[in-house]
């Protein structure tokens, strides 16, 4: 535990502790993630009302629709493999969903983003199986497409769909050339030392495991929810899952740094900016949808998140990417409207707390600037009398403040291309444009050209 999670610890759990009462539940397992570790847990209430047994960081739980985190990360990570592409039509990965009912919009409307983000108009469910129990094969619910609809236009609004990641894990599957499980067990599960994660209860997991239980709105007993295989729906939200396991997923999802090298690298930093870019906002903006997470506007903090709910449990993981700092609740009473209200609370006390730190020292070892750039470092002004600086920072060439003057952006990076003196423009203006150095007759760096507009150079680095 650092200091500032000490400083603050016994108020979360007074908090905790209230809010626990006020929402009835049974048992939690929550976890504080900073940066690439769990810093804080506590469990509280009981993992088996039958035995007495208090959760702790290691007690399983299933995680429901938290699962879908996986799915996405699973299409993003075949996408970097070049397998596919986030805008493909769904149909050409899956040629039965043609069958489907177009009412409202087209077939070739439904690609793999609108999916992923809840956008394709798509309809929830194609039967009754929460009801009855019996839950569809994956082959069943390809066959079950002609009765599926979509339902309204795509992109008019947001139209929540477990029908949508159970045909992304087919497609993750007939892409991967794997079974969906054993593709996110072996690219991601394996890689991060989720041991005790998995679509299954293992022999080894089982004495570990929480018991659901469904809260009854007039008793206090709760009666033991039904275990049941979501089967076909594996991909929206069969994972069981771990505080101390989920705080290494969320480590992923922190990382803006290819080069990090704490734990393994299982996504590129473009996929999980990607999957946490908005792409849909209800009125006022205190919600909006992203690829596939949630993010969640708490006055001048937004908070990326997913949450689950399935037979006898609720769960939420809640993370600021700009502070590095997650919490994840994990609970064993089927409400919903409790492990978000206190992942909210727990995070926005974690983050008073990050602002009441003192300034953190940088002793990060130096990197050197390679030979070949050290040219381009230094100052540069604009044609319209705009200023901006070229550093090497933490092994990256930087873009400092913005070729368009009066901007004041941070620092942008550029990624080196096949071209020498050329660099692609990874933020602001000009993203995804080339930047172009120029060099004198002398070979000597003369400036550059950044969206159109040309810069020279004024300051030689060093000089």
């Amino acid at each position: 535990m650092d200091r500032i999670t000490e400083a603050v610890s016994g108020c979360l759990e007074r908090e905790i502790e209230a809010m626990f009462v006020e929402h009835r539940l049974l048992g939690a397992s929550i976890g504080v993630v900073s940066e690439r570790s769990w810093i804080w847990s506590r469990g509280f209430g009981f993992a088996s009302v039958e035995s007495g047994d208090v959760p702790n960081e290691d007690t399983i739980y299933r995680v429901g629709s938290i699962t879908k985190t996986f799915t996405a990360s699973a299409i993003f990570k075949l996408a970097e493999g070049g397998r596919l592409k986030v805008d493909d039509l769904l149909v050409g990965h899956i040629t039965e969903f043609a069958a489907v009912q177009t009412t409202r919009g087209t077939v070739e409307d439904v690609t793999l983003k609108r999916l992923l983000c809840h956008l394709s108009g798509l309809v929830g469910e194609t039967g009754d199986y929460w009801e009855t129990g019996e839950f569809p094969t994956i082959g069943e619910f390809i066959e079950a497409l002609p009765t599926a609809k979509i339902a309204i236009e795509p992109d008019s609004a947001f139209k929540y769909s477990n029908l949508a990641f159970t045909l992304l894990g087919e497609v993750v599957e007939r892409v991967g050339g794997r079974p969906y499980d054993e593709y996110v067990s072996t690219e991601f599960l394996q890689p991060l030392g989720m041991t005790s994660s998995g679509f299954t209860v293992t022999p080894d997991m089982s004495p570990h495991m929480a018991t659901g239980y469904h809260l009854l709105p007039h008793e206090e007993f709760p009666r033991r929810a039904v275990h049941l295989s979501l089967d076909g729906h594996t991909a929206a939200g069969q994972l069981y899952s771990t505080v101390a396991d989920l705080a290494k997923w969320l480590s992923v999802h922190f990382r803006t740094d290819d080069r990090d090298s704490a734990g393994a690298r299982v996504l590129a930093r473009r996929s999980v900016e990607r999957m946490q870019r908005v792409q849909f906002v209800e009125p006022g903006w205190t919600l909006g949808y992203c690829l596939p997470w949630w993010a969640h506007r708490n006055g001048r903090e937004v908070y990326i998140g997913h949450g689950g709910l399935v037979h006898g449990f609720s769960s939420q993981i809640l993370f600021s990417p700009e502070r590095r700092l997650g919490v994840i609740v994990l609970t064993n009473g089927d409400s919903h409207r409790a492990s978000f209200p206190i992942a909210q609370r727990v995070l926005a006390e974690m983050s008073k707390a990050d602002d009441a730190r003192p300034a953190r020292v940088d002793a990060r070892m130096p990197v050197p600037t390679p030979g070949e750039w050290v040219g381009f470092l230094g100052r540069y002004t604009g044609l319209l009398g705009s200023l901006a600086g070229i550093q090497h920072r933490g092994g990256d060439l930087l873009l400092v403040d913005s070729p368009f003057g009066g901007e004041q952006l941070p620092p942008i990076r550029l990624d080196p291309t096949d071209e020498p003196d050329a660099f692609e423009v990874t933020g602001g203006r000009q993203a995804g444009e080339l930047l172009r150095f120029r060099r004198g007759g002398d070979g000597a760096v003369s400036g550059f050209a950044a969206g159109g507009f040309p810069y020279e150079k004024l300051v030689v680095a060093g000089g």
